[in-house]
This record gives structure tokens, sequence and C-alpha cells, in this order.
């Protein structure tokens, strides 16, 4: 009798584990699809408008481009 209730203890604990992972995985691919479209957006700027909103990390210092005026 005990050892089957440690069994189902074990395996409603399995359950929730499964739906934890699952619902991380969801998360992490949110996040990573945001991450995606934001720099698409910001690539996209950066081709119309021709100035680097977004600075880039070159070493410890960050370096942001400046539109050229011709």
């Amino acid at each position: 009798m005990k050892e089957r209730r440690q069994f189902e203890r074990d395996l409603d604990r399995l359950e929730n584990l499964v739906k934890q992972t699952d619902n991380t995985t969801k998360q992490q691919k949110r996040r990573i699809e945001r991450k995606r479209k934001a720099e698409e957006e910001e690539q996209t700027a950066q081709e119309t408008v021709g100035v680097v909103t977004k600075p880039k990390n070159i070493g410890r210092f960050k370096y942001a481009q400046r539109k050229v005026d011709y």
C-alpha cells in the first residue's frame, strides 16, 4: 500500500514537471521570437533612415554609427 501511494505521488509530480518544462520552453520560444522581431525592425529602420539607433558593443565601449551627409 505504501509503495503504491508513493508511486502515485511520483506520477503526479511527473505530470507537473512535464507541464512546467512545456511552459518554460514556450516562454523561451516567445522571448526568442520577440527578440528576433525587434532586431528585424531595427535592421529595417537602419536601412531606411541610415542611422543606427542602438549602438553595438565593441569590447567594453559602445560604437554608434553616424549618418553621413553627402
